[in-house]
């Protein structure tokens, strides 16, 4: 699969509200045309996940658990943080399969 860098134009609006950009070309077989600005609930999301991901790949390189180090090694406080790292990661995936729904597949 090949994604087509110069379909991305900015990132961050001039108004400096983050949003998922789309333009009019496609991606993997499906046409882009909306733009989706980032609520509070996708932010908390995001950064759970990119939380959970670095502390993933600190693990599989390192066997370094960041969170357990820093809040205790099966404290409840890590098990809560590891609770909403999986739960936001669901909202994404959810997210992604609403986002995909919109848009018109082109083939």
């Amino acid at each position: 699969m090949f994604v087509d860098l110069n379909m991305w134009t900015k990132i961050f609006p001039a108004d400096s509200n983050c949003a998922i950009l789309h333009s009019r070309k496609t991606l993997w077989g499906k046409e882009v045309i909306g733009m989706k600005k980032m609520n509070a609930v996708d932010w908390v999301a995001m950064v759970l996940v990119i939380i959970g991901g670095l502390n993933w790949g600190l693990v599989g390189l390192f066997e370094y658990d960041l969170v357990a180090s820093i809040f205790g090694d099966g404290s409840g406080v890590a098990r809560v943080i590891y609770v909403l790292v999986g739960l936001g990661a669901l909202y994404m995936i959810y997210s992604a399969g609403m986002m995909s729904k919109k848009e018109p597949a082109t083939a």
